[in-house]
């Protein structure tokens, strides 16, 4: 079931309002967040599955191919964590599917790299080196836990993942993929920043 809203928050004010106000954004890249920076976003074992399965055999798999994402948060997010950790510029999306439909339908502007015609809306699972009887090692749950599952101590973010992949391993790998939706995006909504304390 789609999520009814999400919430994007920015660092700079600007990159929010490029985003509501002229359609344009980012992706970045599945590997990136291995090295960035910020120690409270930077993950060392994003990109990779780690789970147990009901048998106690320990499975995982890497993803081979260039995977780029829009990361967002669930409504049940508290906004003023969100604002701490990726900036105090929340954008409200008040309709996933249609941003959903609207990233599927269009090219990134800054590379001509192959990319898998269906682009996925996914909910983080923070399940990562827990047991999953569910899965088997060899199930196609088991190769998409790669991109969508991450330790548990990031469960506050509740987080969303608009997932575009590329079709091949090889080639030039873009650090991001820049999007350019032609206009604004009216079921978009700039929250803007608060006061310490104050309301969303």
């Amino acid at each position: 079931m789609d999520p009814v809203n999400l919430y994007r928050a920015f660092k700079e004010e600007s990159h929010a309002k490029d985003f509501v106000e002229l359609g344009k954004f980012r992706l970045g890249s599945l590997e990136g967040y291995r090295y960035v920076e910020n120690r409270c976003i930077r993950d060392a074992r994003e990109g990779f599955a780690s789970f147990t399965d009901s048998r106690g055999i320990k499975g995982g798999g890497i993803e081979i191919y260039p995977v780029y994402l829009l990361c967002t948060s669930g409504a049940s997010v508290d906004l003023s964590h969100l604002r701490r950790k990726y900036g105090e510029w929340v954008v409200l999306i008040r309709n996933p599917r249609k941003l959903l439909e609207q990233l599927s339908a269009a090219t990134p502007t800054n590379t001509n790299m192959g990319l898998s015609k269906t682009t996925e809306l996914e909910k983080v699972l923070y399940t990562k080196d827990e047991t999953n009887p569910t899965i088997t090692h060899d199930s196609p749950e088991a190769v998409k836990l790669a991109y969508i599952q991450k330790l548990p101590r990031f469960h506050a973010d509740c987080e969303y993942r608009y997932v575009v992949r590329a079709k091949t391993a090889g080639g030039r790998r873009p650090s991001c993929l820049h999007y350019d939706l032609g206009g604004p995006l009216p079921y978009l909504e700039l929250l803007g920043s608060v006061p310490e304390g104050g309301k969303p």
